[in-house]
């Protein structure tokens, strides 16, 4: 929760505290934000007050990320002394399915696999994509997509669980970023040989799980538009 967000005023004690009662920080991109308390008794009020009104907009997909911000809180002190982590974590995800109701699509990201099991229809499994085969300020041994790729084959067993998400595929052949920032630069730009386009669409293939891409489709060379349809539509586990 973003420290100078409205919600605060109207529940206070979302905020996770530490043991001198200082709120505890979850590093973002730039603004401060809090880890949030899931063991307050606040929390289920507030969920079914959110998820309330975006069903009522008519949502019924809904991709949680960050879920580590509880779990990874320094020095945390929940309200509830009695639960760990991993339970006060398990009970959020338990409320947000409930305020979302049976019928919505949770798609969650970054936090526990065990936690979420039986709440969630779809979990990420690996890092985050980018355009490229190798990364910035990785070294050149271990390319950022490669290891990506090897997350989720690892992970891939947990398709028993849920529908896995590999993140988005990148297929475009683009050397200027969409926009004068560090985060176009490495979400918007394309640069994969063909050898390594079409890994990567093995690699929305192996889970079994969601095809997902992020591409401006107006823009996308029609060499790589078609192959999309090596994963389109979804197979499913094998």
């Amino acid at each position: 929760v973003m420290a100078d967000s409205p919600i605060l005023k109207k529940y206070p004690d979302l905020v996770a505290r530490d043991s001198q009662g200082r709120p505890c920080l979850f590093g973002f991109q730039g603004p401060t934000c809090y880890a949030v308390d899931l063991t307050a008794d606040c929390v289920e009020e507030y969920f079914v007050e959110l998820y309330g009104r975006l069903r009522e907009w008519g949502y019924t997909f809904h991709k949680l990320d960050f879920l580590r911000a509880p779990v990874t809180a320094a020095d945390v002190r929940f309200r509830n002394a009695k639960m760990t982590r991993a339970q006060a974590y398990r009970r959020g995800m338990a409320l947000i399915r409930k305020a979302a109701g049976p019928d919505a699509y949770i798609l969650a990201c970054g936090g526990l696999y065990e936690g979420t099991v039986g709440l969630a229809d779809c979990v990420r499994s690996g890092s985050d994509t980018i355009g490229d085969w190798v990364r910035a300020g990785y070294a050149p041994d271990r390319p950022a997509t490669l290891m990506t790729i090897k997350q989720n084959v690892w992970r891939s067993y947990t398709n028993r669980f849920w529908h896995t998400d590999p993140d988005a595929a990148m297929l475009r052949l683009r050397s200027k970023p969409f926009h004068d920032n560090s985060w176009s630069e490495r979400l918007s730009t394309g640069r994969f040989t063909e050898e390594e386009a079409f890994t990567v669409l093995v690699n929305q293939y192996l889970g079994g799980g969601v095809t997902c891409f992020s591409e401006r489709l107006a823009d996308l060379q029609d060499e790589r538009r078609a192959m999309l349809r090596y994963v389109l539509p979804p197979f499913g586990p094998a």
